[in-house]
């Protein structure tokens, strides 16, 4: 695996840390374009659930920022 491929790649810990940001109505910034895309997909996911009177819960083994 390339470095720059590695440097790319999102934590689980970063991924968990977006997710909750975004369920508790804060804009993350990615500082990488992965980064930036999986705000963007997580952030239609959750607005979709929201629209359609859905509920987003954050599991109480993801610690909050």
């Amino acid at each position: 695996m390339s470095l720059k491929l590695l440097l790319d790649m999102i934590t689980t810990e970063k991924m968990q840390k977006i997710m909750v940001d975004i369920t508790l109505g804060k804009k993350p910034k990615g500082r990488t374009k992965e980064e930036k895309d999986f705000i963007r997909k997580v952030s239609v996911d959750i607005s979709d659930i929201e629209k359609k009177g859905g509920i987003v819960q954050i599991p109480s083994e993801h610690p909050l920022p």
